[in-house]
């Protein structure tokens, strides 16, 4: 079920938050993930052929889960507390801010009824979650318009910097292994 995770349930959750994908797009990400499926030797009826049945996979997985627990709540709330560390947000009140932000995402990502029971405040701030939504779909629109601070998290360099990965030394080292 992870191909579909990773795949299919990322997708449309990057959809909800108003990215838009080309129908080329779509089935080249899900061809990938089937790719994948297979390299990793998943039973090819568990790996989907088509959007509709990454669906019904999803649909099955989803009725397969138990509720969260106590430890489920506890890990979830965990995760998004600690994501103005992760973002290396210093500023107390911008982290605050962040974390208010991330609730009404998660929220609208995971709907009412799983939020509600991984224990994540109600919407107070939901115009927050909207205008996220609304500033994503003004740069899927307008790309060119979009601040420098902000395309520095759209892509490898925001992974790199916030994994701590030293792509230089890496570099360094195979460098220096390829000419002995």
């Amino acid at each position: 079920m992870s191909v579909v995770f990773f795949s299919f349930y990322v997708l449309k959750g990057l959809q909800r938050l108003g990215v838009r994908f080309s129908r080329q797009s779509v089935e080249g990400i899900l061809l990938n993930w089937r790719y994948v499926g297979y390299l990793f030797g998943i039973d090819p009826e568990m790996v989907y052929t088509s959007e509709e049945e990454a669906e019904r996979l999803m649909k099955i997985a989803f009725s397969l889960e138990y509720d969260p627990d106590e430890s489920s709540r506890k890990l979830c709330q965990a995760m998004m507390e600690s994501g103005p560390s992760y973002m290396n947000i210093k500023n107390e009140k911008v982290g605050r801010l962040f974390v208010s932000l991330l609730y009404p995402l998660a929220r609208h990502l995971l709907g009412n009824s799983l939020a509600d029971q991984l224990g994540f405040p109600k919407e107070k701030r939901r115009i927050y979650c909207y205008s996220f939504i609304a500033m994503v779909r003004f740069f899927e629109w307008f790309p060119w318009l979009t601040p420098r601070s902000v395309r520095q998290f759209m892509g490898v360099q925001f992974w790199l910097e916030a994994s701590n990965f030293d792509l230089d030394n890496l570099i360094g080292k195979q460098s220096k292994t390829e000419s002995k």
